[in-house]
């Protein structure tokens, strides 16, 4: 099987929408899903307020990393790569595709002038917080996740 992680175009956005639903159902949040596939195709293409990489498994895309670098830390006087959503289909976790989207990721943030890439990941999702810890990151103690919702 060939596997390559590539920046999204506008024929990927179905399929990323796709697997957006899927992750929604998974985290259980459907009922926050509220974009759709032209307000997606918008934000990547038009306003170009978000960045995607697909993981095309021949031909197929079976994963997504959806993220941003608009954000900053002013204790660093850096840039901050945020990681909003990475999601790789159950029946091709485990074949490295995830740690070669953290490898894009990685170089996305160093070329953006970046002190890190953050994310959030659910405390129940045992097996997502895990892989983030061989990727080499490390949960944020003393740190409280806060968020103002549905403005």
């Amino acid at each position: 099987m060939s596997i390559s992680i590539i920046t999204a175009e506008k024929k990927h956005v179905c399929d990323i929408f796709k697997l957006l639903k899927e992750l929604a159902d998974f985290k259980h949040l459907n009922c926050d899903l509220k974009t759709n596939e032209e307000r997606l195709s918008q934000m990547l293409f038009e306003e170009k307020s978000l960045n995607a990489f697909v993981a095309v498994a021949d031909g197929v895309v079976v994963g997504t990393a959806l993220f941003y670098t608009s954000g900053v830390s002013t204790f660093m006087g850096k840039n901050v790569l945020h990681l909003d959503e990475i999601y790789v289909q159950k029946d091709f976790r485990k074949q490295g595709i995830g740690r070669e989207i953290f490898s894009k990721l990685r170089a996305v943030a160093k070329e953006n002038n970046c002190c890190k890439i953050e994310w959030k990941c659910q405390s129940w999702n045992v097996d997502a917080g895990n892989f983030y810890k061989i990727m080499g990151s490390k949960q944020e103690e003393g740190w409280t996740g806060f968020s103002i919702n549905h403005i």
